[in-house]
C-alpha cells in the first residue's frame, strides 16, 4: 500500500527536525489531541480568513484597488473584516496562550512548532511585501498594490501575533519531560 500524504509529510518533518536542533518531534496525534488542536485553531483560522475576506473585498469590490469605506457593499465587508480580524487576533492569541498554560503533549507541541514556523514565514513575507512593493512610490506595479498596503499590514499583524502564540505552545509542548516508564514497585 503506498504511503498517504500525511505519512509522507511526517517523514519529511522527522528528517528536517534534527537540522534545527530538535531531536524528539512526535507527529502522531491521538484522536483527543487532534480534536484539541483543531478546536484550538478555530479562532486563529477565523482571524486569518477575515484578513483574506478583507483582501478579496478590496480586489473584487466596485472600487477595486481602493480602500473605500463608503456605503457600498465592499466597503462594509472590508471594514467589518478588517476590524473584526483586529479584535479576533488578540482573542485568538490569548486563547493559544491560555491553552499553553496547561499540560501540553509533545505531539501538540510538535504540530504547534510547524504552525508557528509557517505563520512566521507568512508574516515576514507579507511585511516584506509591504515594505518593498506596496509602499513603493513608483507605478511599476500599478495603483492596486499600493492601496492594499493596509490589508497586507493587517496580514503581517495577524500572522505575527499568532506565530508568537503558537511558538509559546510549541515551547511548552516540546520542553515537557518525556514520560517515565513505570517498572512497578520495588520490594
Amino acid at each position: 500500500m503506498p504511503p498517504n500524504r500525511l505519512d509522507t509529510l511526517i517523514e519529511r518533518l522527522h528528517r528536517l527536525a534534527p537540522l534545527f536542533g530538535i531531536r524528539r518531534f512526535d507527529f502522531h496525534l491521538s484522536i483527543e489531541e487532534r480534536d484539541r488542536l483543531i478546536a484550538l485553531s478555530l479562532l486563529p483560522a477565523t482571524a486569518v480568513v477575515l484578513v483574506i475576506v478583507a483582501f478579496l473585498s478590496t480586489e473584487l469590490g466596485p472600487h477595486s484597488g481602493r480602500l473605500n469605506l463608503t456605503v457600498d457593499w465592499s466597503g462594509r465587508v472590508l471594514s467589518a473584516a478588517y476590524y473584526g480580524s483586529q479584535a479576533l487576533t488578540l482573542a485568538a492569541t490569548a486563547s493559544v496562550f491560555f491553552a499553553a498554560l496547561g499540560r501540553v503533549p509533545r505531539t501538540v507541541g510538535s504540530w504547534a512548532a510547524v504552525a508557528a514556523c509557517a505563520l512566521a514565514v507568512v508574516s515576514f513575507a507579507s511585511a516584506a511585501f509591504v515594505v518593498f512593493v506596496a509602499l513603493d512610490s513608483s507605478d511599476i506595479f500599478g495603483g492596486v498594490v499600493r492601496y492594499n498596503a493596509r490589508v497586507w499590514e493587517q496580514l503581517a499583524y495577524v500572522t505575527g501575533h499568532l506565530a508568537i502564540g503558537y511558538a509559546f505552545l510549541a515551547y511548552r509542548g516540546l520542553s515537557a519531560p518525556a514520560p517515565r516508564r513505570s517498572y512497578g514497585r520495588r520490594r
